[in-house]
């Protein structure tokens, strides 16, 4: 295989050749002409069935119990190859008011190639919470999410977009299909940011690495996500630099279902922030000084036309969510190109 260029191309490309069992060259083609020249490409993700007992899978969803299950897709041959897989549930709420909650697949069949587990190891799945059209398109907005993230920072999951076929082992349930994405392990985000990560719970905003915290704090208002919490480390991993000149950690953030540029049907404000909807805006970061916000504040100017560019692109969104994700993230822009006035308006909450 020829050598890649970054990091995380070499990672799709492994994913990828692993999965349809052949190595990817640049202009490969699938059995119906798509190219597959950039893996994972929201707009031709790549498909396979995954299969398991579903009704055993939902019986243990409450548990870290893992069950047996099997991924299948063609190769460029036409011939359906298998493989074993193991799956577990894995999240908090979606657990409780989701059809089907995120999964963890374990790659763990001996005739993997031992590339599969040094590139990606284990991987969070996440699909459809019910089977329905307008969930399906919050996977696709939460995917979407990720990306402006990425967009923003290398300390950051990286996600791969997918279609993935559910399929009853048992035959006691219909099959369904969905638009789906996996998230990095964040062993490998560390190690990709010469890193370790680290389960301190207690530790506050301010103990964070400043440039990095008002990144992520700024980032949270623009999608508008207030389903976050650095003390208890919900939906927030951190990473601590191997670089003894680096002490503070790093904070990364992750499940982004409860945000405003989602607006999920179940997701509602924490009881403690004073806002009604998850569609209002609310600072969480720390007070800023005025050359740290002009700081951050740059780096999403300079980012404007790339993060539009991630959904008025994506072919996958209906024009309804696409329109109105633009138009929110648009007011995002309108507001902090309002300088001093914009500045009051989102710190006026900070601590």
């Amino acid at each position: 295989m020829q050598k890649l260029p970054t990091p995380t191309i070499k990672i799709l490309i492994v994913f990828i050749g692993i999965l349809i069992g052949v190595e990817i060259q640049a202009q490969s083609q699938d059995l119906s002409g798509k190219s597959y020249a950039e893996p994972f490409n929201i707009n031709n993700p790549f498909e396979f069935d995954l299969i398991f007992d579903i009704k055993s899978f939902l019986k243990a969803k409450n548990s870290e119990e893992s069950i047996e299950a099997k991924i299948a897709y063609k190769n460029d041959e036409g011939t359906m190859i298998e493989k074993k897989v193991e799956i577990r549930s894995r999240g908090n709420v979606r657990k409780t008011i989701c059809y089907l909650p995120p999964i963890r697949i374990d790659f763990t069949d001996e005739d993997y190639q031992v590339d599969l587990f040094n590139e990606l190891g284990k991987v969070k799945l996440v699909s459809t919470c019910k089977v329905a059209a307008n969930h399906e398109q919050y996977v696709i907005k939460e995917y979407l999410a990720y990306k402006i993230y990425e967009l923003l920072t290398e300390i950051s999951f990286k996600t791969y977009s997918l279609k993935i076929n559910f399929i009853d082992s048992e035959g006691k349930k219909k099959p369904f299909s969905s638009y789906s994405f996996i998230i990095e392990d964040i062993d490998k985000v560390a190690e990709r940011n010469n890193a370790i990560e680290i389960e301190n719970q207690g530790l506050l905003p301010v103990h964070m690495d400043r440039p990095t915290m008002n990144l992520f704090s700024m980032y949270q208002y623009l999608i508008s996500n207030v389903d976050w919490h650095i003390p208890n480390l919900h939906n927030v991993k951190l990473i601590k630099s191997l670089d003894h000149k680096k002490p503070s950690p790093l904070p990364i953030p992750y499940d982004l279902d409860y945000c405003g540029l989602v607006n999920t049907n179940y997701s509602v404000p924490r009881e403690a922030i004073p806002i009604e909807s998850v569609t209002e805006r609310y600072w969480m970061g720390n007070c800023l000084q005025d050359t740290e916000y002009e700081d951050v504040i740059k780096i999403f100017l300079d980012k404007k036309e790339d993060i539009l560019k991630l959904f008025e692109d994506c072919e996958l969104l209906e024009k309804y969510n696409k329109t109105t994700s633009v138009r929110y993230i648009e007011q995002f822009f309108q507001l902090i190109e309002k300088g001093e006035q914009a500045r009051y308006t989102i710190l006026k909450d900070c601590n």
